[in-house]
C-alpha cells in the first residue's frame, strides 16, 4: 500500500486516512501506522472519523458495522467525542474530515448537528482544517433532508463539505436523462453547501455513470458547470494501476490550489 500511495502522491492533492471508532477494537495500532505512513509517502494527508459518542445512535455503537470490519465490538470504550477527537492529535494531518457514515440508528436532526457542530470547533481550536461529509441519498427522504440541512447550518465555519452517494436510481442506471438526475441533486446540495467548499466524491464503479472516461469526464463536466470543481474519488492503487485509469487521472489538467 505504501508503494502505492508514493506513486500516485503526486496526482492528487491529498490522501484519506479513516480513524475507526474506539469500540472498534482490533490488534493493529492505528496511530503508529499512520504516522509510519504519512512519513514513508510524504504528501498532505485528510483523517477521517466516523461519529463517535456515547448518546448511542454514533457509528461507535454500531455492532454490526464492526463485525464486518473484522473488529471486536466493545462497548465499555465508548468514549465522549471531543475526548475521542484529542487521539487525533496524535497524527501529522492538517485537515480532519466527519463521516456521517452507518450509525447504529438515524440521530435526530439536533443530535447530528450538534455532533457535527463540535468536531468542527474541536478542529478549528486544534489548528485543523474541518470538513464534513455528507450522503446525498438524504435528499430523497424528508426526515434526512432535513438532518442535512441542519448539520450544514450548524458548520458554516466548516472549510470543506464532501458529498458521497450522488448515484440516484435513474444515474446508476444509467439512463438518457441521468445527467439531468445529476444536476437536480447538485443544485439540491448547493442549496445547503457553497460552491467553493463542495467536494463531489465518486467511484469508477462498474455500475454507475463513472465507469469509463467517457462517463467520468462527463460526471466531473456536470460538477463544474454548476461551479464545483473539487472532486474526491474513493478507490486505492490497485485500481488506480489498471487501464484506462493510470492515464487518465495522470494526465488530467492539473490546477494549484
Amino acid at each position: 500500500m505504501t508503494d502505492g500511495l508514493k506513486e500516485w502522491r503526486p496526482v492528487f492533492d491529498a490522501i484519506i486516512l479513516v480513524k475507526l471508532p474506539p469500540t472498534f477494537v482490533g490488534d493493529a495500532d492505528f496511530t503508529l501506522q499512520a504516522q509510519t505512513l504519512l512519513k514513508e509517502v510524504g504528501g498532505s494527508f485528510v483523517l477521517a472519523t466516523l461519529p463517535v459518542g456515547t448518546e448511542g445512535w454514533e457509528t461507535s455503537a454500531n455492532q454490526r458495522l464492526a463485525e464486518r470490519q473484522s473488529r471486536q465490538f466493545e462497548p465499555a470504550k465508548a468514549v465522549p467525542q471531543p475526548q475521542w477527537l484529542e487521539t487525533l492529535e496524535d497524527i501529522d494531518s492538517g485537515t480532519w474530515a466527519w463521516i456521517l457514515e452507518q450509525p447504529a440508528r438515524m440521530p435526530a436532526p439536533d443530535q447530528a448537528a450538534r455532533s457535527a457542530a463540535e468536531f468542527v470547533r474541536f478542529a478549528k481550536s486544534r489548528h485543523k482544517k474541518a470538513a464534513i461529509w455528507l450522503s446525498a441519498e438524504a435528499f430523497g427522504h424528508h426526515q434526512f433532508k432535513e438532518l442535512t440541512r441542519r448539520i450544514c447550518e450548524s458548520t458554516k465555519d466548516a472549510d470543506y463539505y464532501g458529498w458521497m452517494d450522488l448515484e440516484t436510481e435513474s444515474i446508476r442506471s444509467g439512463e438518457a436523462n441521468w445527467l439531468g438526475s445529476l444536476s437536480d441533486l447538485l443544485d439540491q446540495i448547493l442549496a445547503v453547501s457553497p460552491k467553493e467548499k463542495t467536494i463531489i466524491q465518486f467511484a469508477n464503479n462498474p455500475k454507475w455513470p463513472a465507469k469509463d472516461v467517457a462517463g467520468t469526464i462527463a460526471y466531473i463536466s456536470a460538477c463544474q458547470a454548476k461551479g464545483i470543481n473539487r472532486f474526491c474519488l474513493m478507490s486505492g492503487p490497485p485500481m488506480l494501476d489498471r487501464d484506462p485509469w493510470r492515464d487518465f487521472y495522470r494526465n488530467l489538467p492539473r490546477v494549484r490550489r
